[in-house]
């Protein structure tokens, strides 16, 4: 059977524009499927950026966007100030899920993994990336 181009062109593009249903995170090193929810504790509420001070002390720029470590070694990052991360502390529990994954990424390149994270303590949530940049950007 020989296919014109337009139709050639046409099934192409479901398997271009849709994302992996699994990858390896970056950051924890497993494989993660969509839908799946990790439950964990966050280490550390910080700024999108730091300065260091040239001791090794960091101290944290506001208003440049919020970010939040779990103990799990999952990380979440926006440019903008998500103000249900801002208000987690240190040891709440919360649950992760995997929402999304880029696609199109270069071997070994994971970055942009978007999570919906559940502060259980305080029921906020948010959606945001594993890293503030896409797989293949800066």
């Amino acid at each position: 059977m020989r296919l014109t181009p337009l139709i050639a062109i046409a099934c192409a593009l479901p398997a271009i524009a849709a994302s992996p249903r699994e990858m390896v995170s970056g950051l924890t090193h497993r494989r993660e499927h969509i839908g799946q929810c990790f439950r964990t504790t966050i280490t550390s509420v910080e700024t999108r950026l730091a300065d260091d001070d040239g001791h090794g002390r960091l101290t944290f720029v506001p208003e440049s966007g919020s970010a939040i470590v779990f103990s799990d070694h999952h990380y979440n990052v926006d440019y903008g100030q998500v103000p249900e991360m801002d208000q987690s502390k240190v040891g709440d529990p919360a649950r992760l899920c995997v929402v999304h994954f880029p696609s199109g990424c270069p071997r070994g390149d994971t970055r942009g993994i978007v999570y919906e994270v559940v502060n259980l303590r305080t029921g906020g949530r948010w959606r945001t990336r594993d890293s503030e940049h896409v797989c293949g950007g800066a």
